[in-house]
């Protein structure tokens, strides 16, 4: 949720963080091969 809303341009976040650092946040999601599978509860 977090990078949902750092990432969504109606917030500003995204100009804040390109004129301070140059780069933009951006979510990043590789696939299934680095999701765990949860088996346990905790």
């Amino acid at each position: 949720m977090f990078l949902g809303f750092v990432t969504d341009t109606r917030y500003g976040w995204t100009a804040v963080c390109h004129e301070r650092f140059g780069e933009v946040p951006q979510q990043v999601f590789l696939g299934e091969r680095i999701t765990i599978a949860h088996t346990d509860d905790y």
